[in-house]
């Protein structure tokens, strides 16, 4: 068995441990990626799905710090693999020195987020401060509970690569994250009931869409997504707007889990890979 820690903030002060579990009782060296590359996953100790409940430290007011973690519902999460047969192994490219040091030297560097106010005193993103290609939305910031991505919060922002999401965000507006060119994948977290017209847009990095719960979307919300391969649409989205995977070239397969969801004109447009198309209206 083998361990390495991911951190889940920008100090460092949240782990999960992700161990190694090999089913012929093998060590696994996840070191190095000529060794882990041998074993494929087969389970893991925690249901799909378990959401990860963090607790923050608490200041002199009573308001609770963004980024230092107190508790945490999981500590270490458990993998088993098992080794490839050597037919496979054999076949696989051998890593350089130099390839295996940049494997394991990806930084982040974090984006400092700006919001507003609402009047029910939540808090929506409304921008970003600074370079960087990471950005962490927690669940509160300064006391006020994060309920919105607002509009063009991070357009244009070509730097972003990865976000990490613990708000119970209910709605992505318009143009939220239009033309982050450099962003892989995304998740929408089970709140979210609105993902606006353009929200991520000519995102042409994103492969992976995970959509938690069932939220509506919006015109054009994901046309220009030229590396995204397959979407699962909820059961409870009731309308998928006009063109909104129009230009998706890649995308190979849809489900759609309710026949009565609304699927708006030319939804799937330019998308020259896809063969079974969903009824629009």
């Amino acid at each position: 068995m083998s361990v390495y820690n991911h951190r889940i903030d920008e100090y460092g002060e949240g782990e999960i441990q992700i161990s190694f579990s090999a089913e012929d009782s093998s060590f696994v060296d996840d070191s190095d990626l000529n060794d882990l590359k041998q074993y494929i996953v087969t389970g893991q100790d925690i249901k799909v799905n378990t959401e990860l409940d963090i607790s923050y430290d608490i200041d002199t007011y009573g308001n609770e710090y963004d980024s230092l973690v107190k508790s945490q519902s999981i500590e270490v999460i458990t993998l088993t693999v098992k080794k490839l047969d050597e037919s496979i192994i054999k076949q696989q490219p051998v890593f350089s020195e130099k390839e295996k040091e940049d494997n394991y030297t990806q930084e982040y560097q974090e984006l400092t987020v700006k919001y507003l106010v609402e009047w029910d005193g939540s808090a929506t993103i409304s921008g970003f401060e600074g370079t960087g290609n990471h950005v962490t939305i927690y669940s509160t910031i300064d006391g006020h509970k994060v309920k919105a991505i607002g509009k063009d919060a991070f357009r244009d922002c070509k730097s972003l690569e990865s976000i990490l999401c613990f708000a119970a965000i209910e709605k992505i507006d318009d143009y939220a994250f239009s033309a982050c060119s450099a962003l892989k994948e995304i998740s929408i977290p089970n709140e979210t009931k609105t993902i606006g017209n353009h929200a991520f847009a000519n995102c042409t990095s994103i492969e992976n869409v995970l959509l938690w719960g069932d939220p509506d979307i919006g015109e054009y919300a994901f046309a220009g997504c030229s590396a995204l391969k397959s979407i699962s649409i909820g059961n409870d989205t009731k309308k998928v707007g006009a063109h909104a995977f129009d230009g998706c070239t890649n995308l190979e397969s849809v489900i759609v889990w309710n026949k009565n969801t609304i699927i708006g004109k030319d939804a799937f447009a330019n998308c020259p890979k896809l063969k079974d198309r969903p009824i629009q209206e």
